[in-house]
């Protein structure tokens, strides 16, 4: 027991491993494409922005150069300023002379000539790109230079601010489309913080987004991706959060698989699916050693459980109120597969047993004769068996019996003898056969048992009803009944056992070949 509980507990953890596993890494590829879209929306934006700032560079140096701007006189001064006023990420516009800056717009003639650095990027378009540049006025400001011949134009310091303000997770820079200028370029404070390095699996979340209108491209980079994008406490959190549902989940796993393997849910699934089948236990003649009728019984083989009680899962069905769909399933199978041998042998009957729920049900019967006439064959070749389990008070059965010879149906008292009612089942009930139960069958070497037997076949014989012993497993027991009456029918595994439509039919074929040769 011990070691069974024990293994129990493994296989349960490893379930809920494997399910914490899986939800680990769902949430861990959620989270990376959550934040390649936001580092995809991200370089929209910036670009979108870097693309308005190059574009008021790029005018405020053409409109200088128009105006033919090479000199520093108060003219030329007044027409940089207005230019300069008219673009907000423009902050100065200055004239260069000699590689130098002589004079802006906003600090008029410089003390000195103040040199550009000998570092720079030249456009394809033939401008100049300085980064970073200082030392060119007296205040200490570090500003990129856009650079067109003689003129300079000086982007705002706070042109990309607020892009730099958001303190995002990732980094980011804008660089040249062959990538060996940097414009700007951002290192995010939370990526050279790194609890766990996963650099070895995967070199992480980056994006490249280029400007259809100039040469360069946003770049986005994020090498702490998924799950550890964010900061242990939070990741604590989120593993504890999968850890609980990981647990919930597997219950609910194995709560499935629990319903999913009870017999109730598999007898549901095989009700519905009409995976319940019929057999066939041949009814013997004593006077002529032929088969005269068969009684219908429904099996259910079942892959989990073998083959099935039909008491154990009839009542199954009863308790989750799916008796009805066995009740027509059973009678209109039985009916279809021996509608040939009823139409071909006139005297054949086929006995069928009902439960509560046929007796009950108001539409049974007609339903019944319905299927009998649509097949073909006569009503009486249908007996109906009814057994003293069936709990319903002896006036319904009564009625119910009345109904069913009223449909040309006939009517046989099932397992009698087993209970305390069958002799005023005698006289209230209109039936045509008995069927003694196989515990007197059986018990026919008994004198007690005996004497019962033959009182009730006096009793029968005296009602001009057919008697039918069930259960006859031995010679014996074919001896003792045939010494009482010979004009009987018997059924048990003595003779035969239920079998499939085929089977029967096989044997019924060689009966008649029989009889045929004998004749």
């Amino acid at each position: 027991m011990y070691l069974q509980m024990k293994t129990w507990s493994f296989r349960n953890f490893g379930i809920v491993f494997i399910i914490f596993l899986l939800l680990i890494l769902s949430v861990h590829l959620l989270a990376i494409k959550d934040q390649r879209d936001k580092q995809n929306e991200f370089s929209k934006e910036l670009l979108a922005h870097a693309e308005t700032v190059s574009t008021q560079l790029l005018n405020a140096t053409d409109e200088a150069q128009k105006d033919n701007i090479n000199s520093c006189d108060e003219n030329s001064l007044d027409t940089i300023r207005k230019i300069t006023h008219k673009y907000l990420y423009v902050y100065d516009l200055g004239v260069v002379e000699n590689d130098a800056i002589v004079c802006t717009a906003n600090w008029g003639r410089l003390p000195y000539p103040a040199t550009l650095p000998m570092d720079f990027y030249r456009t394809n378009s033939g401008f100049l790109l300085y980064s970073m540049v200082s030392n060119i006025f007296p205040a200490a400001l570090e500003l990129d230079i856009t650079r067109k011949n003689n003129v300079a134009a000086f982007t705002a310091y706070f042109a990309f601010q607020t892009f730099l303000d958001r303190n995002e997770r990732f980094s980011f820079s804008i660089e040249t489309v062959t990538d060996n200028h940097a414009f700007i370029y951002y290192q995010s404070p939370a990526q050279s913080v790194s609890w766990i390095d996963l650099s070895f699996v995967y070199d992480g979340v980056n994006t490249k987004l280029c400007s259809n209108i100039y040469g360069y491209c946003v770049h986005t980079f994020n090498h702490r991706f998924g799950l550890f994008y964010y900061n242990k406490s939070f990741v604590l959190f989120v593993f504890l959060i999968i850890f609980m549902f990981s647990f919930i989940i597997s219950y609910a796993f194995r709560s499935y698989v629990y319903n999913k393997n009870s017999m109730e849910y598999r007898l549901r699934k095989a009700i519905f699916n009409e995976k319940l089948y019929m057999e066939y236990q041949p009814i013997i003649s004593l006077k002529t050693s032929k088969i005269v009728g068969v009684e219908s019984l429904v099996r259910w083989n079942d892959e989990v459980y073998g083959r099935v009680s039909p008491e154990l899962f009839i009542s199954i069905a009863e308790k989750i109120n799916l008796y009805k769909y066995v009740a027509y399933q059973t009678a209109t199978s039985s009916i279809e597969e021996m509608a040939s041998v009823l139409k071909n042998r006139e005297n054949f009957f086929l006995s069928i047993n009902v439960s509560t729920y046929e007796i009950t049900e108001e539409n049974f019967l007609s339903d019944l004769k319905k299927k009998v006439t649509a097949e073909g064959f006569y009503a009486h070749q249908i007996k109906i068996e009814i057994t003293e389990k069936i709990e319903v008070p002896l006036s319904m059965l009564s009625d119910f019996s009345n109904r069913a010879r009223h449909h040309g149906f006939r009517v046989s008292l099932d397992d009698f003898g087993t209970g305390v009612s069958n002799l005023v089942w005698l006289t209230e009930i209109n039936f045509d056969s008995i069927k003694i139960d196989r515990i007197f069958t059986q018990s026919l070497n008994d004198e007690l048992k005996k004497c019962m037997v033959l009182s009730i076949m006096n009793l029968v014989s005296g009602l001009n009803k057919q008697l039918i012993f069930e259960g006859v497993e031995n010679v014996d027991e074919l001896d003792l009944i045939r010494a009482c009456c010979d004009d009987t029918y018997v059924q048990g595994w003595y003779f035969f056992k239920s079998m499939p439509m085929l089977d029967l039919i096989k044997i019924l074929n060689v009966e008649s070949a029989d009889t045929a040769a004998y004749e």
